[in-house]
This record gives structure tokens, C-alpha cells and sequence, in this order.
């Protein structure tokens, strides 16, 4: 099934927030590449952060009335535009909350797709990033890549945005740091010291983990999913990006 069909959730949702690990990137791409060809008009940048742009067409101007009145024209020819306020060492600068409804409202443009709250592929938040994210007004929905394949492994800051304030928030595991089912479900359904409020906004969330190119890891995430779903959390999905699948792992 489409990747379209699976993670649109919000059917009245234009402004489409990703934040997360591994797979954001790739899933933001597709699903911007099926909606083109669907004849829908994309437009990807960020909040806030730098981003890098894949091949295709970008454009970049410190004067927001500029950028805008480009994106307009250019969305005439281009099906999917990357938009920021600069380039600076092939990354694209990002734009702010209020140009993002700008840019939604133009003529013509169907779906802005933003990566929220950092640039680097996080799977573990802290609690500043998810207070902030929990308060947003502009997403009309949230895609959380959460990278599976890491399940069972020691915990290092690759993964996690703060391992301290994890720790703290989390003690019982500091003498065992590995991403262990039970840590994931606790980080993720807790609403005062993890990812919880994520998931119970105004606007739907998804959660998607990622790398789950095994059996094993696709009966992990089967697991995963029937914990948290008890817990709230009803969209989650399991994908392996290397062979473009995607699929409902939630309970019916």
C-alpha cells in the first residue's frame, strides 16, 4: 500500500511535521514524491533548523517576500520544492512557524512537509523538544521515526538528544543503558518525563519504527505496538525503508 494511504491519518492535515531517527528523511522524500504524482504540490523544508536537501529543486532567499513569490512561481513547473532562507555548506536553512503559514496559504500549494525540533536524526527527545512540539499550533500532524534496529543495544548519544535527563528521568535503567522494550514503551507513553503528550494532542501523531528489516524486529514492533496501543498511542506502524514497506502494526 501507497505510503500515502498509510500515514495520512488526517485527511484535512496540509502541514505535515516529521521529527525522530533514521527514516524521517526518506519517508518525508516518498511520501512527497507519491503525492507529486498524484498531482499534488509539495513544498519540504524545516523549523528552526538546517536541513539537507536530496536532489531535486530547492530554493533559497533571505528575503521572505522573495522566497514566497518564487515558490509560487516555481511550484508552476516543479511538483516538489525543497524552500529556506539560505544555503550554507550544502545545508538548507530553515524557516519560521509564521512563514510556514505563508507558504500553505499560496495558491496552488497543496502540502508543506517540516522537519521539526532538530536536525539530527534523534529517536529519544528530551523534554524540551517534546514540551515544545507538544505545544505547537502549526503541525496538522506528527510522523515519529523511532529507530527499531537499535533495540537491545547499548544507548549512546546518537540516538539520544540527552542521555543525562534520560537517566534522570528514567533511573531504574541507568545500571542496564541499553534500548530495552520496556524503556522504549515507558520513554514513549510516559506524559511527564517522555514522549507521551506527543501522542495525545489535537492533531494525530503517528509513530513509525524504522530498520525493521528482519523477522525478529517485525515481532518486536508487533509486541511494541499491542503495549503502547493499551497505553494511547493507536497509529504505529512498522517499516523497512530498504524495500519501501510499510504496514499498520497497531491493534484493530
Amino acid at each position: 500500500m501507497a505510503i500515502v494511504q498509510q500515514l495520512l491519518i488526517n485527511p484535512a492535515a496540509k502541514i505535515i511535521g516529521f521529527v525522530g531517527g533514521k527514516g524521517r528523511n526518506y519517508l518525508a522524500n516518498q511520501l512527497a514524491l507519491e503525492l507529486s504524482r498524484s498531482g499534488k504540490k509539495v513544498i519540504i523544508s524545516s523549523v528552526g533548523n538546517e536541513m539537507l536537501p536530496t536532489s531535486g529543486h530547492i530554493i533559497h532567499d533571505k528575503d521572505e517576500n522573495s522566497l514566497l513569490e518564487r515558490i509560487g512561481a516555481d511550484s508552476k513547473i516543479h511538483s516538489v520544492i525543497y524552500g529556506g532562507l539560505g544555503v550554507n555548506d550544502h545545508f538548507l536553512e530553515g524557516i519560521n512557524s509564521k512563514l510556514a503559514r505563508k507558504i500553505i496559504r499560496l495558491e496552488g500549494i497543496d502540502f508543506l512537509l517540516l522537519f521539526v525540533e532538530t536536525v539530527q536524526k534523534i529517536s529519544i527527545l528530551n523534554n524540551k523538544q517534546i514540551a515544545h512540539l507538544s505545544r505547537s499550533k502549526l503541525i496538522e500532524q506528527l510522523i515519529y521515526c523511532f529507530q527499531l534496529d537499535l533495540i537491545d543495544q547499548a544507548i549512546d548519544g546518537d540516538v539520544v538528544q540527552d542521555m543525562d535527563e534520560l537517566f534522570a528521568n528514567f533511573s531504574k535503567y541507568r545500571d542496564r543503558p541499553t534500548f530495552s522494550q520496556q524503556l522504549i514503551c515507558d520513554y514513549l507513553v510516559n506524559k511527564e518525563k517522555g514522549a507521551g503528550n506527543l501522542f495525545r494532542q489535537k492533531w494525530p501523531a503517528s509513530l513509525v519504527f524504522t530498520d525493521v528489516t528482519n523477522p525478529l524486529l517485525e515481532n518486536r514492533a508487533i509486541n511494541l505496538a499491542r503495549d503502547l496501543f493499551v497505553s494511547g498511542i493507536e497509529y504505529i506502524y512498522s517499516a523497512n525503508l530498504k524495500e519501501n514497506l510499510i504496514k499498520l502494526v497497531s491493534p484493530k
